[in-house]
């Protein structure tokens, strides 16, 4: 028999998983910007140096994001656009903070690309845990 998890530990799974697998399509996105400006040493090292930064941006910044989203969309009308919106601005306002505010003049392609990349990013972690917390409850019912 199967016993019930209690609900932190099945929020935090559902984090948890949702972080997982945001981080490894990073790793797959920034292996394919390599491929794409043809570097061989980009496509080996983006992964894992970016990786690492990325899964820490993740950990540390996107997870807290998510709880505040599932807090503060709990009792809110269309709960999961409430959320949608959190988790990309979030995204979005978290690589903004991490990049600075640039040199203060000149070309910010990359910078806004690096923030579009967040909230991407973002809606993906929103898009999985959306998707973990309909299978659990599912399989709960």
């Amino acid at each position: 028999m199967i016993e019930k998890k209690s609900v932190p530990f099945l929020l935090i799974e559902r984090k948890l998983v949702a972080c997982s697998a945001t981080w490894l399509l990073t790793l797959i996105v920034f292996a394919l910007i390599g491929a794409a400006i043809k570097s061989p040493s980009y496509i080996l090292y983006a992964p894992i140096f970016l990786g690492f930064y990325s899964g820490a941006a993740l950990l540390f910044a996107g997870i807290p994001v998510s709880l505040l989203s599932d807090w503060v969309s709990k009792k809110l009308p269309f709960r999961p656009l409430w959320a949608f919106i959190i988790h990309v601005g979030g995204g979005a306002l978290v690589m903004n903070d991490l990049l600075g505010e640039g040199d203060g003049g000149g070309d910010n392609r990359l910078n806004i690309f690096a923030v579009m990349l967040g909230a991407a990013f973002a809606a993906v972690f929103w898009l999985v845990d959306e998707w973990y917390r309909r299978r659990l409850r599912k399989k709960a019912e």
